[in-house]
């Protein structure tokens, strides 16, 4: 009898698991005119593969939204039958939060949502949220010689201290909630889930648009590389210094970044002026910490892109390739922190 009733309680449990609600979901994307992967594709297996491999979540059915009326319908699929809707946009967790850090998510694949237009009289972007930033940094260049400030790895960019974050840019979006209505937030309009985004964005909606206030692009920047001869000792002095100098003198012009590793340590950025000008700059913060500038190079702000870009193209729309081995734990009962729709 025992035997009978874990039977039957491992049948109910294996038959209310999402993945098993995959025909229903496809076939209510199907009804919304949504496009979906078949399981099975060349398509499904390229949507999805897992950045890290070593935790390769399955989703219960990867949608492939082009309009923001696509992903209230898929929103829409997944809540009326009981499964959790998550948003890939580039695909780039070491946890794979874009597919929810579990199986059984109804995945939001984002990357044909890559459209990127610049209102040139009020110098307001809008980008798409599937968009990969060097596709933006390309079309805002592209289509008015404007830019914004954005990250390298992994927040911080090379005109951050110049310029600010990506956020302090944003001045608004479109965005579909749990419920799958749509809002336009920003300072005005639903002020407090415009703040609750430049926060804890994944847990509040999907966004389908960004409107991103630019500016001119910078017509010259030089980047450079400076290399520190440190040992360990050397090493903890050498900081201290430079963190001095950062917090009191470096001007609004330089970004830098430092690596510190067992074969090297060097210093990395980018100075908006000329040669001339940056040696005047680190010159003598080298002379203080033991350093020499080994490289440099003056173009313009987007061929200063292309070269943190190392050697890949910019301009890519589709999603990202590459894998990861990393290990990561998860607490069985931990709830993934993702951006989902219950």
């Amino acid at each position: 009898m025992i035997a009978r009733i874990a039977l039957i309680a491992v049948i109910l449990t294996v038959s209310a698991s999402p993945l098993s609600k995959k025909s229903i979901i496809d076939d209510c994307l199907a009804a919304a005119k949504v496009p979906y992967d078949e399981k099975g594709t060349l398509q499904w297996a390229t949507d999805a593969a897992p950045f890290n491999v070593r935790i390769p979540f399955v989703p219960v059915s990867v949608a492939v939204p082009l309009t923001t009326e696509h992903i209230q319908a898929t929103i829409r699929c997944g809540r009326h039958n009981g499964v959790k809707v998550t948003p890939k946009c580039g695909g780039h967790s070491y946890a794979n939060f874009g597919f929810g850090g579990e199986d059984g998510h109804l995945v939001l694949e984002l990357d044909h949502m890559y459209n990127v237009s610049l209102n040139n009289a009020t110098g307001i972007a809008t980008v798409q949220g599937g968009s990969r930033l060097g596709h933006v940094a390309s079309e805002l260049y592209k289509q008015g010689g404007k830019a914004i400030s954005h990250g390298t790895c992994p927040g911080y960019g090379m005109s951050s201290h110049t310029k600010g974050l990506a956020l302090d840019w944003l001045v608004g979006a479109k965005v579909v909630l749990a419920n799958s209505s749509v809002i336009i937030v920003s300072e005005a309009e639903h002020p407090d889930v415009f703040w609750a985004l430049k926060g804890a964005g994944s847990s509040f909606g999907v966004v389908s648009e960004f409107y991103f206030k630019t500016f001119d692009a910078p017509k010259q920047a030089t980047n450079f590389l400076a290399t520190l001869q440190w040992d360990a000792a050397k090493s903890i002095d050498g900081f201290k210094k430079l963190q001095d100098w950062a917090d009191s003198t470096m001007p609004n012009e330089l970004n830098m970044r430092l690596f510190i590793t067992p074969r090297f340590t060097n210093l990395e950025g980018m100075f908006y002026g000329d040669k001339t000008d940056l040696q005047t700059v680190l010159d003598p913060l080298l002379a203080t910490i033991g350093g020499r500038l080994t490289t440099s190079q003056t173009t313009d702000w987007f061929g200063n892109l292309q070269h943190f870009g190392n050697g890949l193209a910019l301009d890519q729309k589709d999603n990202y390739q590459k894998v990861s081995y990393l290990t990561y734990t998860i607490r069985v009962g931990t709830p993934a922190e993702t951006c989902t729709a219950r």
